[in-house]
């Protein structure tokens, strides 16, 4: 995953939810090695979380607020 996000070189909006084993294993890979710590740190990657969402973003208002990153992600382009 990492040689591909590093090859592809277009803007990547990352959303995570803090409720999830996924999300928290990506979360502790892209920390613990510096490779990843640099690609994450690259202006091109948007990186946002929801603390208590799960991996669905199954409610209403986790859905919206990721609904609204996107959206404001989009028009930034």
């Amino acid at each position: 995953m990492e040689a591909a996000l590093t090859r592809f070189g277009g803007r990547v909006l990352v959303v995570l939810s803090g409720a999830d084993l996924t999300a928290q294993e990506f979360a502790d890979l892209s920390n613990r090695f510096g490779s990843w710590q640099r690609l994450m740190a690259a202006p091109r990657i948007t990186r946002q979380k929801i603390d208590k969402a799960d991996h669905t973003f199954s409610r209403r208002p986790w859905q919206d607020q990721v609904s609204g990153w996107t959206r404001d992600w989009l028009r930034s382009w």
